[in-house]
């Protein structure tokens, strides 16, 4: 085959710069995290009206001193920056803030399941934390699991797996979605708290 000489020397090139590649990756995703943190902490720090001169003084764009900050709040951690990129780990956190409720409500989704609906609810506490709620059925026991505090980015990836599968092949029927008020969400997680413990008794 024509060329077919080249290709050893092609394809150990590619392999070399892959992993020259991969190694850049992982140190720019280091250097953004360790950016990222000690930017928030020094605009902690920062006196009121001085934090855009002390931003100056760094050497760093306003943007991507923001892109940096969101990093390291976002729950991502290096070593998965380093495999995705920035600019992914980036969008990943945008969807999963248009994914969040609205302040002051919650969200609620039920899917069918093989056995019984599988309900997740959902809600903000700030910018990068939402709490979150899951009852299904593990086996046959009822399960109830409340997280008060935990990355969105974690709460977007568990509605994208309970939506399409962990392998996107194996879709599950969502019966519905819909924002709820707190004292709704409230009275829910009850239901679902009494209904998980029902379920164990009977299947004890």
């Amino acid at each position: 085959m024509t060329g077919s000489n080249r290709l050893p020397a092609l394809l150990a090139e590619i392999k070399n710069a892959n992993v020259v590649f991969s190694s850049a990756q992982r140190l720019s995703a280091d250097a953004a995290f360790v950016m990222g943190k000690n930017l928030i902490e020094a605009k902690e720090l920062c006196a009121h009206g001085d934090w855009s001169s002390f931003l100056k003084s760094t050497g760093i764009p306003p943007r991507t001193a923001q892109r940096y900050m969101r990093l390291a709040l976002s729950g991502f951690d290096a070593e998965y920056v380093g495999i995705v990129g920035v600019t992914e780990a980036l969008r990943e956190i945008d969807d999963a803030q248009e994914a969040m409720p609205t302040d002051g409500m919650a969200k609620i989704a039920v899917w069918d399941d093989e056995r019984a609906p599988h309900t997740i609810i959902w809600w903000r506490i700030d910018r990068y934390r939402g709490g979150f709620a899951q009852a299904y059925v593990d086996g046959d026991v009822g399960k109830m699991l409340i997280i008060e505090a935990m990355p969105i980015v974690f709460i977007a990836f568990i509605l994208d797996v309970a939506k399409n599968g962990l392998m996107r092949d194996r879709a599950a029927p969502e019966r519905y979605r819909s924002e709820i008020s707190y004292a709704e969400r409230d009275r829910k997680l009850a239901i679902m708290r009494e209904e998980a413990k029902k379920f164990a008794e009977e299947s004890a």
